[in-house]
């Protein structure tokens, strides 16, 4: 027994001595005693030796290099974003007089329909994000002549949008007064609080926005002002006295759950879309503003609710053709919503939040959440509207985009493209939804997914370029994406 021990440690010894003299002789390439070493061993034996026992810790070391690289690139980046976040909050930036944007991406995207052709535009100066998964956020309009894109802080530029065909071009910003109307320090410092939309309708440019009433009271409010490149004198067009105060009786609030779209109804309305900031008393409640879709007359800002049982809404289309509306909406865990109303002209439409929902309630105080908002899983049976489509789980559906010009001029096809948020690829986040819908019947005909990788946060399409601009905030860059080919 002693005898096998004994060659066993031996053995042992010599595979040891071996695997360090090895590790010594890769390791140290530049010595005399390792290259006389080198000399002495056989070729065969040398080869064999590096494509076996030490070809994991070549990997390994070669992973380290890697992740070296790798901090000292997180660190450039980190440095780039604090000096960018120095000149934002010393006030700096709005005296530039142009940001630049360069092309980082140009590819092909097949889906099981079509083929699509996706640029990049990435510009180091929109970093301001609405969420901590996104690096920058900004909403999109367009002019005749520009590109206008609003960040989540509100700094306004414009760019030529034929310049899009070159792969770098310039933004000019639009110096304006918001920072004397949007006062409040939190608005600043917390992502949560932030700019919602941008339109641009009868030479007026409006954008809503996080508002504090009152001492940590809140609500989403409008502004607006003519459109001048030259400046933009903002002044108060929507500002309801209703708001939520950070401390309330449900005991939740969540300023993240603020809507805020604005959508042209007609030559002298608005639709705008409020949220209801996580306080589950205020969507059914007829006698507040929150948790609805408003028209607003664009004379004297008065205001009628269009419907109710509304949780946030982020995404919000009128069809002046077919008169209805077609929004998206966030759920809670599960539960997004694609809704359709035709506008029932007898009664205000009811979409059931927080009654009926497909989602579910996050884990924290759960019991509580239930016992204020039920989150039945059926809306008919209860008395309101069913969704179109809902999403378990959810795919943090965004904006929705009428799109019917992109395919065909035929005004038969009802196309849409719906933008998604969120983090999982595999989960059809991070991508744009084609669907195309029988308005008569209320059904969809297709469905397609267009996979872009970027959280998307807002759609335009333009008519001029036949594209579709996006806002992608997991970049902070501005995407155009082109149809190649129909199938």
């Amino acid at each position: 027994m002693k005898r096998k021990y004994s060659i066993l440690t031996i053995v042992v010894t010599v595979a040891l001595s071996f695997y360090l003299f090895g590790i010594f002789i890769i390791n140290n390439e530049n010595t005399k005693i390792t290259s006389l070493l080198k000399s002495a061993i056989p070729t065969n034996i040398k080869n064999f030796l590096k494509n076996t026992i030490y070809e994991k810790q070549e990997l390994k070391k070669e992973n380290t290099e890697q992740a070296k690289k790798i901090k000292e690139l997180e660190k450039l980046y980190n440095f780039k974003v604090q000096t960018l976040n120095y000149i934002k909050n010393e006030e700096k930036i709005e005296n530039f007089e142009k940001i630049y944007f360069e092309k980082y991406k140009d590819k092909e995207i097949q889906t099981d329909k079509n083929l699509y052709q996706l640029k990049v535009f990435h510009s180091p100066f929109l970093y301001n994000p609405i969420h901590q998964q996104a690096k920058g956020s900004g909403f999109i309009e367009e002019t005749k002549d520009y590109i206008i894109i609003v960040d989540s802080l509100g700094s306004i530029f414009y760019l030529d949008k034929f310049d899009t065909k070159t792969n770098k071009f310039f933004a000019r910003n639009i110096p304006s007064n918001l920072k004397k109307i949007i006062r409040y320090q939190t608005f600043y410092e917390k992502y949560e609080y932030s700019m919602k939309d941008i339109l641009i309708f009868k030479n007026k440019m409006y954008l809503s926005y996080t508002n504090e009433i009152s001492k940590e009271c809140y609500n989403t409010s409008i502004v607006v002002s003519d459109l001048n490149i030259d400046f933009l004198e903002f002044s108060s067009f929507f500002n309801p006295n209703d708001c939520v105060k950070k401390e309330n009786k449900t005991g939740f609030f969540n300023p993240h759950i603020a809507g805020g779209r604005i959508e042209v109804f007609d030559q002298n309305h608005l639709l705008f879309s409020t949220g209801d900031f996580q306080n589950y008393d205020l969507s059914q409640n007829i006698n507040n503003t929150f948790g609805k879709i408003l028209k607003i007359n664009i004379s004297d800002s008065k205001f009628d609710i269009v419907s109710i049982g509304h949780r946030n809404i982020q995404g919000l289309k009128y069809d002046n053709n077919k008169g209805f509306i077609i929004s998206t909406e966030h759920g809670p865990i599960g539960g997004d919503e694609i809704n359709f109303n035709k506008l029932d002209v007898e009664k205000i439409l009811n979409f059931g939040w927080p009654i009926s929902s497909y989602g579910s309630h996050y884990t924290t105080k759960k019991e509580k959440r239930y016992a204020l908002a039920p989150l039945y899983k059926n809306h008919k049976k209860y008395g309101y509207e069913e969704p179109l489509i809902y999403y378990t789980p959810s795919i943090a559906i965004s904006e929705i985009e009428n799109v019917d010009n992109f395919f065909s001029a035929n005004d038969d096809k009802q196309d849409y493209f719906v933008g998604s948020l969120g983090k999982d690829i595999n989960n059809d986040q991070l991508s744009l939804h084609h669907l195309r819908f029988d308005y008569d019947n209320s059904k969809l005909t297709k469905y397609d997914i267009i996979k872009i990788n970027e959280r998307i946060r807002d759609i335009k399409y333009s008519k001029d370029l036949n594209a579709l601009l996006m806002f992608l905030e997991s970049s902070g860059s501005l995407g155009i994406l082109e149809i190649n080919r129909i199938n």
